[in-house]
């Protein structure tokens, strides 16, 4: 990402209602597997400035690694977490062996090689653990947003499982996400496509509070319909991954 983008994270993800409802979609997806009461050995994979270790860290012991020096300084000033850093898919030696829960949240359409990123992390998944991954979906949706973050590419469900499926891993479940606010989120992927946005620093933009936390709950009740309702489009793919037996 450009550096000024992670300065923008930094400063948004305690409270932006993207980033509030994508902790509640993840959280749900991790406490419905068969994990029970016990602590979990965790790794998230592309960390960032670190705004997803707290609650990570409500579910065990966690690893974090990130390939942006500046970021990872931020992310290991926010937590307890081990950060190191570390680059998909073979800069990974100062991880351990294994984890049981790991996290790679809107960070494999960055990476150059998608299907050896996520081969080296299936090598550091424990037998019964799980890879809970998102990325954005739809190549149409491409904007300067996009180009700003420097992804290498938009997904859907059909190309992710494909991925999945090549990087010798089985998908538990996988679906859309971000679908309720779907509409709103298309209108403004369809003004960064004019162009304005092109010399942005990357903000997302600014909301009345009440709108902000509006827009964070309605988000955040999707936890309670994924699984149970799939969704037929969304802004966003979740996948629950495990390794093959």
């Amino acid at each position: 990402m450009e550096e000024a983008a992670y300065a923008a994270l930094a400063a948004e993800e305690a409270g932006y209602w993207w980033y509030r409802g994508r902790r509640a979609v993840v959280s749900a997806l991790i406490h419905r597997q068969r994990f029970g009461n016990r602590s979990l050995r965790i790794l998230d994979a592309g960390c960032g400035t670190g705004g997803n270790l707290a609650f990570l860290g409500t579910f065990g012991e966690v690893d974090a690694f990130e390939p942006n020096a500046g970021a990872c300084r931020m992310a290991a000033r926010v937590t307890s977490a081990r950060v190191f850093r570390g680059r998909l898919p073979d800069e990974l030696d100062r991880l351990a062996e294994s984890y049981q829960l790991i996290t790679l949240l809107d960070v494999l359409e960055h990476v150059g090689d998608d299907v050896a990123a996520l081969t080296a992390l299936g090598r550091r998944l424990s037998p019964d653990g799980r890879l809970i991954l998102t990325v954005p979906a739809y190549s149409w949706l491409w904007s300067g947003h996009d180009v700003l973050h420097h992804h290498k590419r938009r997904y859907t469900v059909a190309s992710l499982r494909a991925a999945i499926s090549a990087a010798g891993m089985d998908v538990i479940r996988i679906g859309y996400f971000n679908s309720l606010l779907f509409p709103l989120a298309l209108m403004h992927r369809i003004w960064l496509r004019t162009g304005s946005y092109r010399d942005a620093i990357p903000t997302n933009p600014p909301l009345p509070k009440w709108l902000n936390e509006c827009f964070a709950v309605l988000f955040g009740c999707e936890r309670y319909i994924l699984g149970w309702l799939p969704f037929p489009f969304g802004l966003s793919i979740y996948a629950v991954v495990a390794i093959q037996d």
